[in-house]
């Protein structure tokens, strides 16, 4: 299909050899991405000579928007998520993928846009829970060189460090919402007496017995 914002223009093809005029394309096309299919517009030229597909060389990765809709679909997480998991962690990206068994290269993959299959997803996750890293640590720390332990108990310090600080802040709020509360209960229970003082004078001590000594005919009623 012929789009009318992208003239032909001439690119190298290398079925032949030598430049030619080529023609901007756009066409619906399914990728199967670990097991699961991925529908996207593929943007390309084709080369008017021989018909090979040529790289639109205003896209920088086709792939991108694919891989996007991919985590979209699967719900898997985004790199930036990847990295913020293993620096939470402490740990490099070679020390990371030891203790989950993986590769480096994986890791790193994964860091960068590649997408990621259901399973690697959840174990990323769940190395985010805590204590995770921890427990890979005590199983599988002989793995590891004694700076990259060192750095996941810097991590945690510092996690234990925004956890009180977010907590005495929570305390704070809470102790302040606890004397509102009890301020507003003194104060409704004083003004409950004052109103059942003034509508039953007779139940004060001294009241009731000034009033024995009054007739009962003189006795004002409100």
């Amino acid at each position: 299909m012929m789009h009318p914002a992208h003239p032909d223009r001439e690119l190298f093809c290398p079925r032949c050899m030598q430049a030619r005029a080529a023609s901007w394309r756009t066409e619906l096309e399914e990728h199967e991405i670990h097991v699961i299919t991925v529908a996207s517009h593929d943007t390309h030229y084709v080369c008017t000579a021989c018909g090979e597909e040529l790289d639109d060389p205003d896209v920088d990765d086709s792939m991108v928007a694919v891989y996007d809709e991919y985590r979209r679909i699967s719900r898997t997480l985004s790199p930036s998520e990847v990295r913020r998991i293993r620096e939470r962690s402490g740990l490099s990206q070679v020390a990371f993928a030891t203790l989950l068994g993986m590769s480096p290269a994986t890791i790193n993959m994964f860091e960068h846009g590649s997408p990621i299959a259901i399973k690697e997803d959840c174990m990323l996750r769940m190395a985010a829970m805590p204590g995770a890293i921890e427990m890979l640590i005590r199983l599988h720390g002989d793995r590891l060189r004694p700076r990259d332990r060192c750095g996941v108990r810097r991590a945690r310090l510092l996690r234990e460090v925004e956890h009180h600080a977010h907590v005495g802040a929570d305390q704070q709020r809470i102790q302040q919402q606890i004397q509102r509360e009890r301020g507003a209960d003194h104060r409704r229970r004083h003004l409950g007496r004052s109103v059942r003082g003034a509508q039953h004078p007779v139940h004060q001590p001294r009241l009731a017995a000034d009033l024995g000594h009054v007739p009962a005919g003189d006795r004002g009623h409100p």
